[in-house]
């Protein structure tokens, strides 16, 4: 029944008409009455009939007939009685009737007066153009504002090759030129890291050779020192030897 464009909004209120001798007749049209100057929105409105009633002051042994006139699911005109109230016999009539603008509600027999009421449920939702036109304004602001940042070349690339698939192009002289751009971004993007791949492994390289060195130094050092004690335990035994043949 109700149309769904990205998430309406529903609403719902009381609706209630009167019916007697002096208006015979209730045309119910809400879509004459919205605000045509909001173009961004669609309004779907819908009547839900729930009760009959006739007035206390209505005349004794009198028929009232209430009827209405509608279109059915081809269009097509439909006039069709939906109560019939008589006073001390049947004063109300509970209803569960859908109805669509425009239609009329209309006193058929009797002079009434008879209350009806019901609920009207609207639904508001937003012009699909209107939506896609939003889209489109958040999506070229978007791409003001990547502009001048640096992307990785590889989303460039692919990025480009994306564009000309989806517009159906076998390779115009500018997606051409665009492409050409990028990959030499590409190229010097991938020289820039291969430049400091190699100046990292020569630091590396060099932090080696200078702990490998200090290694050895101090590894000299120790042969050094345990060269230097055991000419000393000599030199000792030595002294030892002659205080002994002295004696």
């Amino acid at each position: 029944m109700f149309g769904h464009i990205g998430a309406p909004i529903q609403k719902e209120y009381t609706w209630g008409g009167k019916l007697s001798k002096d208006a015979e007749e209730i045309t119910w049209n809400p879509m004459d009455e919205d605000d045509q100057e909001d173009e961004d929105f669609i309004y779907n409105h819908c009547l839900f009939l729930k009760q009959v009633v006739l007035g206390d002051d209505a005349k004794e042994g009198e028929r009232n007939i209430v009827e209405v006139e509608t279109t059915n699911w081809n269009s097509k005109k439909l006039t069709t009685p939906i109560c019939s109230l008589k006073l001390d016999l049947q004063e109300n009539c509970p209803l569960d009737i859908t109805l669509l603008p425009p239609c009329k509600l209309r006193l058929k027999s009797g002079s009434g007066p008879i209350y009806l009421t019901g609920t009207h449920a609207m639904e508001i939702e937003e012009d699909e153009e209107y939506t896609m036109n939003e889209s489109t304004d958040v999506e070229e602001i978007s791409m003001s504002e990547l502009k001048g940042k640096k992307r990785p070349a590889s989303a460039q690339k692919n990025g480009a090759k994306k564009r000309k698939v989806e517009n159906g192009e076998n390779g115009t002289d500018e997606d051409e030129e665009e492409e050409e751009e990028e990959e030499e971004e590409e190229e010097e993007d991938t020289e820039e890291d291969e430049e400091e791949e190699m100046d990292e492994d020569a630091k590396v390289e060099e932090e080696d050779e200078e702990e490998e060195e200090e290694e050895d130094e101090e590894e000299d050092k120790e042969e050094e020192t345990k060269q230097k004690k055991k000419d000393k335990k000599k030199e000792t035994a030595r002294g030892g030897k002659r205080s002994t043949r002295k004696k």
